[in-house]
């Protein structure tokens, strides 16, 4: 299946970059706050557009053994007790629930 031809910037626009049109009228490139990725019109990143951090949520129901202090981690079973946020790599925030 043949890629459309503005994936890679609609990837960007879902990524949270500004998008730009170029008007050939004015020859001068456009805001475009909502893109219509039509084919016969030229679309880029607006230079110096800053990626909003990509913020990646997690849960996970963590137990400690009173007897041993062990902990155990799982993310499939029982409810959920610790929220994880996470920017790209880095963990930012952790909040444990009793």
């Amino acid at each position: 299946m043949a890629e459309r031809k503005h994936a890679d910037m609609i990837k960007a626009w879902a990524d949270g970059y500004e998008i730009e049109a170029f008007n050939p009228e004015h020859q001068e490139w456009v805001e475009t706050p909502a893109p219509g990725w039509f084919d016969d019109i030229e679309y880029r990143v607006k230079p110096h557009t800053v990626q909003p951090p990509k913020l990646i949520i997690r849960y996970a129901h963590v137990r400690i053994n009173p007897f041993t202090n062990e902990v155990s981690l799982s993310e499939d079973h029982g409810p959920a007790n610790v929220k994880m946020i996470f920017q790209e790599d880095d963990l930012v925030e952790i909040t444990y629930h009793l």
